[in-house]
């Protein structure tokens, strides 16, 4: 039982780190980059 809630716990953590890291990627410094317009849709 411990060790499917340290899974579990695990995984959501993993899955908070890559939408954090995309957040991240989405600040703006004053530098164009490419990675800005990936949220754009047409």
């Amino acid at each position: 039982m411990i060790n499917d809630i340290q899974k579990d716990a695990e995984s959501r953590m993993k899955k908070s780190l890559e939408a954090l890291n995309g957040n991240f990627n989405k600040i703006r410094t004053g530098r164009a980059h490419p990675s800005i317009l990936d949220a754009v849709t047409v």
